[in-house]
């Protein structure tokens, strides 16, 4: 699937189209296969390059590989334990956050 939105957004530029197609991916409860992940790594890392929106929804912030923590343009947090919530805070403190 992410092989055939590369090939398009390829074509689609080499058409020169005003505007590029776009794809969302949703990852759910997938926390084992986020922490040490090539693929995913590579889809966050670059995914906006061709047109891809991943939304990941886990349980654990420091379930997901450090790539896809750095990669993060939003970050929304609900109810967690309070050493969780001390191990995101760590991580983000002196970026943009209110």
């Amino acid at each position: 699937m992410i092989a055939k939105q590369q090939a398009l957004i390829k074509e689609e530029r080499e058409l020169k189209r005003p505007h590029l197609s776009q794809i969302c991916i949703l990852i759910d409860d997938q926390l084992g296969f986020t922490r040490t992940n090539s693929v995913l790594d590579s889809l966050f890392a670059r995914g906006r390059h061709y047109g891809a929106y991943v939304f990941l929804c886990t349980q654990t912030y420091k379930g997901m590989s450090p790539t896809i923590r750095k990669q993060l343009d939003c970050l929304a947090i609900f109810k967690l334990p309070a050493f969780e919530f001390d191990a995101v805070q760590a991580e983000i403190v002196g970026t943009h956050v209110d």
